[in-house]
């Protein structure tokens, strides 16, 4: 009786077992065309803003195809430049703040020796 008993449970595990491995393939395939499709957007916005990466990735445009690892380099090197504006813009921005309104003849007028608050 034991063979019998055996032999129904192992015709269902053979589907179920190929179900499997076709959701499976199913999600991959979904799973890299996401990949690829973020990997388009994100190559085209940093082409579009930043034209000089074109000239840094010298190979991806003359093989016309960028590979992942060109995509992934491109975008490093945009978000370094990025934050070195962003680093510039502030040190700036801090520095006319504080040329503005510290030791200047206009900070000096903007208040009066009788409204100071002391803590004294």
């Amino acid at each position: 009786m034991s063979p019998v008993s055996s032999s129904p449970a192992r015709t269902n595990e053979k589907p179920i077992r190929n179900q499997v491995l076709m959701m499976e393939s199913i999600r991959k395939q979904q799973r890299k065309k996401k990949i690829k499709s973020n990997l388009d957007v994100l190559k085209q916005m940093l082409l579009n803003c930043d034209p000089e990466l074109i000239t840094v990735h010298k190979d991806g445009p003359r093989s016309g195809k960028y590979h992942t690892v060109d995509i992934l380099e491109m975008t490093v090197d945009h978000l370094t430049r990025v934050r070195k504006r962003i680093k510039s813009y502030q040190n700036n921005k801090i520095d006319t703040d504080y040329a503005g309104h510290v030791g200047g003849d206009d900070y000096m007028g903007e208040f009066d020796e009788e409204n100071i608050w002391r803590p004294w």
